[in-house]
């Protein structure tokens, strides 16, 4: 059966329904324990439960779909890894969520060092935003608008 897969309200790519699991088409499937080499060449792949994809715009080409690189375990909804080629850093989860999930952390994390930790809700953020730029703006508007808050009060 096909479907289609919703996330952050907009369609997502064409998958094939298996039973309970969904396996999304275009991916290179690969094992596990071998993971680590092909997210660090940031390619799109899907192991077990761990799956790659590009997301977001490109300053320089709105066209593009492919600013952040996002590394997933299990789902959209934990994003364990983060590359954002505008800003050329990784950015890593640091929430636990399961034993597995874990496992997935270790075995996806890139060689390259990570430039900063972030809950599963920033990292998530920083998805929706497309860019480390524009998650940094939105982080400083909701500082500034808590300040003005506070100062009104």
């Amino acid at each position: 059966m096909v479907s289609h897969w919703y996330r952050h309200g907009f369609p997502s790519r064409i998958t094939i329904e298996r039973g309970d699991t969904m396996r999304r088409l275009g991916k290179k499937r690969v094992a596990n324990k071998v993971i680590g080499a092909y997210i660090d060449k940031l390619e799109i792949v899907e192991g077990s439960n761990i799956f790659t994809e590009n997301s977001g715009k490109l300053p320089d080409n709105p066209e593009t779909d492919d600013n952040l690189y996002i590394v997933y375990s299990y789902g959209w909804h934990f994003p364990m890894y983060i590359y954002c080629r505008q800003a050329d850093l990784w950015y890593g989860n640091d929430s636990r969520y399961s034993v597995s999930t874990s496992k997935h952390q270790s075995l996806a994390r890139p060689t390259q060092p990570i430039a900063q930790w972030l809950t599963t809700e920033e990292m998530k953020d920083m998805v929706r935003h497309g860019s480390t730029l524009e998650f940094l703006i939105s982080r400083a508007k909701s500082v500034d608008t808590v300040r003005q808050a506070e100062v009104t009060s």
